[in-house]
């Protein structure tokens, strides 16, 4: 039993470093936030659109209490895999014809 070893530390680091590396984080536009990966959570920002990049893997989708007026086709563009969206209290005047075509999951 001796005193600290000085090499254990630097192993250590060394595995950190060199290691397997996780999976690159899904796309957040950054005015929201994504506690979890397939979760985007956009109430408050006084957003006046949905956010242009949306990760295709997102599951819930929370754009409550801001300033969307219009949502089109580009709007939810590629979400398959959307079973929650919320857009209560926005002022959405204008829903384009198919603007929800690509949410076959949605709940």
């Amino acid at each position: 039993m001796g005193g600290p070893r000085p090499w254990a530390s630097l192993l250590l680091l060394l595995l950190l470093l060199c290691g397997p590396h996780p999976a690159p984080a899904t796309r957040c536009p950054r005015t929201c936030a994504c506690y979890v990966p397939t979760e985007l959570h956009c109430t408050f920002r006084s957003l006046r659109a949905v956010p242009h990049v949306l990760d295709p893997k997102m599951e819930r989708v929370n754009l409550g209490f801001n300033h969307i007026r219009v949502l089109t086709h580009a709007s939810f563009s590629g979400l398959a895999r959307l079973q929650l969206l919320l857009l209560h209290g926005n002022e959405i005047a204008d829903i384009t014809k198919g603007a929800l075509s690509d949410l076959g999951a949605l709940q």
